[in-house]
């Protein structure tokens, strides 16, 4: 690569403040988490979306024990209603325990390391009779939510002295209740129920749930994921049932509204169920896992994971109308049709996914899974302090309260001893030079001059960096009565000063473009200012996002992005969050939980810059790893001859 010629950077200096969020999902993140390990089985209830085998164990003609499904992974049907793997086998995986086994089985391997499936595809959360009294028939199966729980009670029975034994037993276990419910509401429509009527159902539905889940709590479950249901208006069984003329009854990704909203309806009313019971059960994490908004984000991203843009509707394995499914003939029957690449469609039957969609729902819950045992473990290290899971502006709150006792003096690294090792202070927040200054002294550059210096000459390029600028605008912060405490500098301001020193070079966007090819763009490290709930990390990706989008627009064709450091080794995070508690550190004496919140932003970034380089091939977009650079000097300190006190 030719050596840069100008230097632009878009930097922030780290300020004192935190990220309250996870880390993404890879192989063995809730293994090797600390507040994962502890997960030693899984006990899963629910419907075909889980099922790894009961219902071919009760239908052994079932189409689900056929060709092709199981055709990706195991390369033969094992019952799992898919082409492969399930989100179950996902989280499995993560979690580092073996495939779960289905319970009816024959050849099932069961024990501790491990657990037990009691999902069966089909299954309704209201039991068939009590369908029946409202005059639906249960179509697949009548083992219910209710027959699960009975079987899951055998099974504890068998493994357990008493109930004592059995909470001592099941305290490091994950207890999946669902996704289930949407069997319900599809028997309903297809049997001839309308609309209104099948909502009616919902708080039934949900009230099942509700005690399956204080059943499992009973039998001694701490950690409990309760799933919604995905937007059934988006999958192809629902789109060829209820196709219509009508354009208004499709949102913008072509799903129906109408059908869409129950889910919604569903889900609002299981998420209001979750709340009470965290409330009437303050020891034990239930986390609810939103499938709705994973499969939204799957549609809104599709093209840069990998899916056929034009195929987010059609089906896998089927043939027939718009959508290639018929209920008529299903994938498995003779004379069906499969995909050449499974992986490239949302669908794989129709009614179910593929493993590639799986995998990205399953990394969604995941994450959410992370984040309940944190925050479970901010609750056992401040128990005076009120923290639950779905309330992060709570745990958010308290921790700025303990932040917002530290003064920040007016340009306080205007002064000496800032700059001590190069004999003067000039804004730079350290002793010395800063990483931008070394990558310009690398390219042959002098050093960078800020853009608000009224002496800059700006022959190397530009500092439009700011000490204690966050990534999102001051509004944005404010909406959530987060005021900034050292600047209301942020990303959009270092833009809008970019755009004016062009103007300043440049005539036209060609000549830019000319001017700029050369260069190399700087965008970061930026993100820790930001006073962060949970709900600002999409937010704030997408403003570090934008500003990539914006810098190549110019003409940018070399852009750096760094991530942010290791946090929670930083000495004021460490004083101000000392703990009492031996656990909540590493071997080097960091913040552990904190560090891996500031992991979760960069795991964001990477997988925002792969998209921008899919969509920019042209334009060479890297990121730097400040976090695992920050790691490699702890690792070397002492052949660094640097002290680590």
């Amino acid at each position: 690569m030719a050596s840069a010629k100008v230097i632009f950077t878009f930097f922030l200096v780290f300020a004192f403040n935190l990220l309250v969020l996870p880390r993404a999902c890879d192989a063995f993140l809730l293994k090797r988490h600390r507040y994962g390990c502890g997960f030693d089985a899984i006990y899963q209830l629910g419907d075909s979306t889980s099922d790894t085998g009961n219902l071919i164990q009760e239908d052994p003609a079932s189409l689900f024990a056929r060709r092709p499904y199981g055709e990706t992974f195991f390369k033969k049907p094992t019952g799992r209603c898919s082409n492969g793997l399930l989100m179950i086998d996902y989280i499995a995986i993560s979690a580092g325990i073996p495939f779960l086994d289905a319970y009816l089985n024959p050849n099932a391997k069961f024990g501790r390391g491990r657990g037990v499936n009691f999902a069966v595809a089909g299954s309704t959360a209201l039991p068939a009779h009590v369908l029946a009294e409202k005059g639906i028939l249960s179509a697949v199966t009548n083992s219910s939510l209710s027959t699960q729980l009975d079987w899951m009670f055998t099974y504890f029975n068998g493994i357990c002295y008493d109930e004592k034994d059995c909470v001592e037993k099941l305290k490091s276990s994950l207890f999946m209740v669902g996704e289930i419910g949407s069997n319900d509401y599809s028997y309903a429509l297809s049997q001839g129920k309308t609309m209104e009527e099948v909502k009616t159902m919902v708080p039934d539905v949900v009230g099942a749930i509700k005690e399956a889940i204080k059943s499992v709590i009973g039998y001694g479950a701490r950690r409990v994921v309760v799933p919604g249901n995905c937007p059934i208006g988006c999958l192809p069984i629902y789109l060829t049932g209820f196709q219509t003329n009508d354009t208004t009854a499709y949102d913008d990704f072509y799903c129906l509204k109408e059908l869409n909203n129950l889910s919604i309806y569903h889900n609002q009313h299981l998420q209001q169920t979750i709340e009470d019971l965290r409330k009437e059960n303050p020891n034990v994490t239930i986390g609810y896992g939103d499938y709705y908004n994973a499969y939204l984000w799957i549609l809104t991203h599709a093209l840069s994971l990998g899916f056929d843009a034009k195929s987010l509707q059609k089906t896998c394995c089927g043939i027939g109308g718009d959508y290639n499914f018929s209920p008529l003939k299903m994938c498995g029957a003779t004379g069906v049709p499969v995909c050449p690449e499974p992986n490239r469609l949302i669908s794989w039957d129709g009614v179910h996914l593929t493993q590639a969609t799986y995998q990205h729902i399953a990394s969604w819950l995941i994450h959410d899974i992370r984040l309940q045992m944190a925050l479970e473990e901010l609750r056992k290290e401040n128990p005076n302090v009120h923290i639950v899971y779905g309330d992060i502006c709570n745990a958010l709150k308290w921790i700025l309260e303990d932040l917002s006792s530290l003064e920040f003096p007016q340009a306080y690294h205007s002064r000496l001893p800032y700059g001590k090792t190069i004999g003067k202070a000039t804004g730079r927040s350290s002793d010395g030079l800063l990483i931008i200054d070394y990558i310009a002294q690398s390219a042959g550059l002098s050093g960078l001059e800020p853009y608000e210096n009224p002496n800059s000459t700006f022959k190397s390029g530009v500092e439009f960096g700011f000490a204690g600028a966050a990534a999102l605008p001051v509004q944005t912060l404010l909406k959530w009565n987060i005021p900034p405490r050292i600047t209301n500098n942020s990303l959009d301001i270092q833009l809008q000063w970019f755009d004016k020193h062009l103007h300043t070079i440049c005539n036209v966007t060609r000549d830019c473009q000319e001017k700029l090819k050369s260069s190399l763009f700087m965008v970061g490290e930026i993100g820790a200012n930001d006073d962060y709930d949970a709900a600002f990390i999409q937010g704030k990706t997408i403003e570090e996002v934008k500003t990539v989008m914006k810098v190549i627009s110019y003409g940018a064709t070399r852009v750096a992005v760094p991530g942010i450091f290791k946090v929670g080794c930083a000495p004021a995070l460490l004083t101000l969050l000392a703990s009492n508690t031996s656990t909540a550190y590493d071997t080097f004496g960091c913040l552990k939980n904190y560090n891996d919140f500031f992991a979760y932003h960069n795991d964001h970034l990477q997988l925002a810059l792969e998209e921008l380089r899919k969509e920019h091939p042209t334009v060479h977009i890297v990121y730097a790893d400040l976090y695992n650079a920050h790691q490699w000097i702890l690792d070397n300190h002492v052949k660094l001859a640097l002290l680590y006190l």
